[in-house]
């Protein structure tokens, strides 16, 4: 890991990956209750926040279409 990697997993804290199934969870959950046929979060390309958004609504409702600034938004 070079230093700038280094730099950014330090300040991350150590509950921000587990987390990120629990906020999916609760995402699709307020989705449902709006009627929503689509969801979006705001992680970046660094990481895999991503997929574990992605992963994690899918998870709870494969029909929900994933919308992120990055990629290709399945």
């Amino acid at each position: 890991m070079d230093e700038k990697g280094a730099k950014a997993a330090a300040a991350s804290p150590a509950a921000a990956q587990p987390g990120r199934p629990l906020i999916a969870k609760h995402l699709v959950r307020i989705a449902h209750a709006q009627g929503a046929h689509a969801v979006a979060h705001g992680s970046t390309g660094k990481g895999n926040d991503q997929v574990r958004f992605y992963a994690g609504v899918v998870a709870h409702d494969p029909e929900l279409q994933v919308l992120a600034p990055c990629g290709n938004g399945s």
